[in-house]
């Protein structure tokens, strides 16, 4: 979605300057200016939270399914094959993507490719993983107990 905002902010930037240079009514021109900046300032941290409260809303719905899961990996009940043909026939969103020697986080994968991944993490801790089948952790933020959101690089 950025990658459209920006090429289409840019464009309308384009525009508005043209608008400016040959329009006429000063009134008009500042009202138009702050209409501009007032919706693209508003409209940003709009399509930056979407993701973050898709996943919370997720979270929310399929969180006693998803924790029976990660805690059931995480006592060696069951394999990481087994928890993934059950995510996929729940036709869920995620996949196991990892399960750390520490045997205290399940890492969920949403997407990425080769080693810059992002997904959701169950953790019994809290803390930060030391390591990541995926790549150095840049991103580690709370989604509420014992989840979090994370990202590599």
């Amino acid at each position: 979605m950025l990658f459209i905002l920006i090429p289409g902010g840019f464009i309308g930037l384009i525009g508005l300057v043209i608008y400016l240079v040959v329009g006429e009514g000063l009134k008009t021109k500042i009202l138009t200016v702050l209409a501009c900046v007032v919706f693209y300032v508003l409209l940003l941290p709009v399509l930056w939270g979407v993701n973050s409260l898709r996943e919370r809303i997720y979270i929310d719905n399929h969180q006693a399914k998803l924790e029976i899961i990660a805690q059931k990996l995480l006592a060696d009940e069951i394999s990481v094959e087994e928890a993934n043909e059950k995510l996929k026939s729940e036709k869920s969103i995620l996949m196991v993507y990892c399960l750390p020697k520490e045997r205290d986080y399940v890492f969920f994968l949403l997407g990425g490719i080769i080693d810059n991944c992002y997904g959701l993490s169950y953790s019994s801790t809290g803390k930060r993983p030391i390591q990541n089948c995926c790549g150095d952790i840049i991103k580690w933020k709370k989604i509420k107990k014992n989840w979090y959101r994370w990202g590599t690089t």
